[in-house]
C-alpha cells in the first residue's frame, strides 16, 4: 500500500535491491545470542503451558526486542560514540556500509520494531488485548529515555560514573531494562499472575547486572588501559567475580515462585559462566 501510493507505478523491490539500506539491516541482525528473545520465550514458558514458538504474539514481540537491540549496536559502534570497527567477529555496520547507512540502519530498525509490536497489538485477540498493549508500553519504556537510551547517554558522561551507585543505574538502564523487558514481557503474553510478572522482573534486573560484571571482568585489561569506566575500575577481579556469583544468587532466589523455573535458572548460570 505505501510503495504504491508513493511510488506508482515505480517498482519499489527493484530500488530496495540497489541501496544498501535493506542488505545492511539484515546484515545487523546477523549473528549474536539472542539472549533476549530466548529470555522472553523461556520467561513465556515458565508460568505458561503453551509451547511459546505456538504463538504468535510472542513471536512479533521477541523479533520486535531484538532488532531494538540490534539497532542500538549499530548507533553505539558510530564514530560519535564508541567508534567500533568490529563486532561479532565481522566489520560493523558503518565500517561496511558507511557512517550515513549506519545512522539509517538502526533508525530503521527502531522502526520497524516498532511497526511489527504495534501491528501485533493490533492483531492480538480480545482476550490478550490488554497484555499486548501493557508489552508494547514495556517495550517503549524499557529502551527509550527511561531505560537503554537513558543509560547510554549516561555511558557518554563518564564524569557522573565516577560513583558507584551512579555507574550501577547507567548499567541498569544500559543492560538491565532490556533484559528486563524480555522477562517482564514474556510473563504478560504468558498470562502471568502480577507476583509471577514482578518476580520475572527482578530475577532480570539481578541478571543483567551479573551479566555485566561478567562482561566488565573480562574486559578489565583493555577497558583499565582505555579509561573506560566500568565496575572493573571498583573492585578487584576476583572481589568482581564474588559479585557475579551473589547476584546470580538473587536472580535464581527471585524465580522461587515460577512454576517451570529450571531453564531460566540454566540460562543464568551459562550466561555468568562463559568464556566469552
Amino acid at each position: 500500500w505505501l510503495s504504491s501510493r508513493i511510488l506508482d507505478p515505480i517498482d519499489f523491490s527493484q530500488i530496495n535491491q540497489k541501496i544498501d539500506l535493506f542488505s545492511a539491516m539484515d546484515y545487523a541482525c546477523t549473528g549474536g545470542k539472542r539472549i533476549r528473545p530466548l529470555l522472553m520465550a523461556l520467561s513465556y514458558h515458565s508460568v505458561s503451558e503453551k509451547a511459546p514458538e505456538d504463538d504468535p504474539l510472542l513471536f512479533e514481540f521477541a523479533s520486535a526486542l531484538e532488532m531494538i537491540h540490534s539497532y542500538s549496536l549499530v548507533h553505539d559502534d558510530l564514530p560519535g560514540m564508541d567508534n567500533d570497527e568490529f563486532r561479532r567477529g565481522k566489520r560493523t555496520v558503518h565500517a561496511k556500509y558507511g557512517q550515513g547507512t549506519g545512522i539509517l540502519t538502526g533508525d530503521a530498525l527502531l522502526n520497524f520494531a516498532c511497526e511489527r509490536a504495534s501491528l501485533a497489538v493490533f492483531q492480538a485477540p480480545g482476550d490478550r488485548k490488554a497484555a499486548a498493549l501493557e508489552s508494547l508500553l514495556c517495550l517503549s519504556q524499557m529502551s527509550g529515555v527511561s531505560g537503554m537510551i537513558g543509560g547510554q547517554a549516561l555511558d557518554l558522561n563518564p564524569a557522573l560514573l565516577d560513583q558507584e551507585k551512579i555507574l550501577s543505574l547507567m548499567v541498569e538502564k544500559k543492560t538491565c531494562c532490556l533484559f528486563m523487558a524480555a522477562c517482564r514481557i514474556g510473563g504478560l503474553l504468558g498470562g502471568g499472575s502480577k507476583e509471577q510478572i514482578e518476580a520475572l522482573t527482578d530475577f532480570a534486573f539481578f541478571l543483567g547486572q551479573a551479566y555485566q560484571m561478567k562482561d566488565d571482568n573480562q574486559d578489565r585489561e583493555k577497558d583499565l588501559q582505555s579509561g573506560k569506566v566500568t565496575y572493573a575500575g571498583f573492585y578487584p577481579q576476583q572481589d568482581l567475580q564474588k559479585e557475579v556469583e551473589n547476584f546470580t544468587d538473587q536472580a535464581i532466589q527471585a524465580l522461587k515462585g515460577i512454576p517451570r523455573k529450571e531453564e531460566l535458572e540454566s540460562l543464568a548460570i551459562k550466561l555468568v559462566t562463559r568464556k566469552k
